[in-house]
């Protein structure tokens, strides 16, 4: 995940195609519950800013078993709620929600077209950021769905590369990447050198 603040829309990004999924339904078996309900898959608007903001949360508190540094307070603070309106309002950013009857969100991706670091060929690029499925929502499919759906949205921006960041303990996250046809690029290092966190 990559988490930075959000600079004005380059001329870079300009033309590239919203997003334009059409919802589409699905029944599926709460692991929870055991009941079957009926999910709704769509491309999220302003008004789901509050339930993506909730379950980033529940993502950043998940992610800080294998990253001790991840800062719990970013996700409701003014750059992340920034961040968030900028991916779900600009042409460059791909937010897609999946929620249940009771209109609660269960599962989103937030992904982005990027710029081209000056470091590698001229190409197209986009950046997978943040995906999370509630526990009790997984095995479904849900989250291959979703990366589904942002590859085709890349496609037809005509998007070369999309890359992601996970972390190198996430053994669930790294073998989910692998089966849809993600594979092992750069490899991030990091040396403590404070004794705080």
């Amino acid at each position: 995940m990559y988490f930075y603040q959000i600079p004005p829309v380059p001329k870079f990004f300009k033309g590239f195609k919203r997003p334009q999924i059409k919802p589409s339904a699905a029944e599926f078996e709460n692991k929870k519950t055991g009941q079957k309900e009926k999910l709704i898959a769509r491309i999220a608007s302003k008004k789901d800013l509050k339930g993506i903001s909730e379950l980033n949360l529940k993502l950043f508190k998940d992610q800080i078993k294998f990253d001790p540094v991840m800062n719990l307070e970013w996700t409701r603070s003014r750059n992340g709620q920034k961040y968030l309106k900028h991916r779900v309002t600009r042409s460059d950013g791909f937010v897609e929600i999946i929620e249940n009857p009771k209109k609660n969100l269960v599962a989103y991706l937030v992904g982005a077209i990027v710029k081209r670091p000056p470091y590698r060929i001229k190409a197209n690029y986009a950046e997978l950021e943040s995906i999370i499925v509630e526990p009790a929502y997984r095995g479904a499919n849900l989250g291959t769905k979703l990366v589904s759906d942002f590859t085709s949205w890349c496609r037809q921006n005509k998007i070369d590369y999309i890359s992601l960041l996970v972390a190198s303990q996430n053994d669930s996250a790294i073998k989910f990447y692998k089966k849809i046809g993600f594979k092992e690029y750069d490899l991030t290092m990091r040396l403590k050198l404070a004794d705080k966190q």
